[in-house]
């Protein structure tokens, strides 16, 4: 089992193009930056790589993305944590799930599987926000990893222009799954069924009731996948949790 060590937290953010999922990245590099997390180990990758977001690095291409991944194997040791941010557009094609990268390139749940091989960190949280984004929870929660989605393998992730968020979910999220007081499954489950979070705010305004636990639609159902990374007992901003 996957316990809790004295490391460094690494993340890599990865939107393929700029738009509504811009807000959502702020929110989550910002979370990260008050959380402690020093610049130099955010590796963010968004459209072009020229966006309104100033601390992007590179363009979101599946190339950068793989280079992102070998700069943690360069970078992390046995200790650290790794946060995977993704987010845009998702499908889902003969029951495997994709994501579009730069330029409209389609990358599978199975070869992203395949480029986060080896990572040399204690565990890793991979978060995806794009539709259908299920697949990927599943498939990268194992080991010790664990994934993390907006909704399941067949469902839609929901924004709003007015309110500037791609993905209600993640915005219910972050910055909380930092806070070193917050276990990842406490984090995950408040942002779930806490009615003041922006993600159960917007099931009851869509489903027309005011119930502590939102009516979940099987399609729109946030995945918490593990193996042998226990979420209950494991930290992401923090090795323990704080005494405050």
């Amino acid at each position: 089992r996957v316990s809790n060590l004295e490391g460094s937290l690494y993340a890599i953010l990865f939107n393929a193009k700029e738009g509504l999922f811009s807000y959502d990245l702020r929110r989550v590099y910002n979370s990260l930056i008050g959380a402690g997390v020093p610049d130099l180990n955010i590796s963010a990758l968004e459209g072009d790589g020229k966006t309104l977001n100033n601390f992007v690095d590179k363009s979101a291409t599946i190339a950068n993305l793989e280079s992102a991944f070998n700069w943690v194997r360069q970078k992390a040791n046995k200790n650290d944590r790794l946060l995977v941010y993704v987010a845009n557009h998702g499908n889902i094609i003969n029951g495997q799930c994709m994501v579009v990268a730069y330029n409209d390139k389609i990358l599978w749940e199975k070869d992203f599987e395949k480029i986060t091989q080896g990572l040399p960190v204690n565990f890793g949280v991979f978060y995806f926000a794009q539709c259908c984004s299920g697949g990927f929870a599943k498939r990268m929660g194992n080991g010790r990893h664990i994934g993390v989605s907006s909704t399941s393998k067949i469902g839609m992730s929901y924004g709003s222009l007015d309110w500037k968020i791609g993905d209600y979910f993640t915005c219910s999220l972050f910055p909380h799954i930092l806070k070193d007081a917050k276990s990842i499954e406490t984090a995950f489950d408040e942002a779930v069924f806490t009615t003041t979070s922006p993600f159960a705010k917007y099931l009851t305004r869509a489903f027309l009731k005011d119930i502590p636990r939102p009516p979940f639609k099987k399609d729109q159902i946030p995945q918490l996948r593990w193996q042998n990374a226990d979420p209950s007992n494991l930290y992401l901003g923090s090795t323990s949790p704080s005494k405050k």
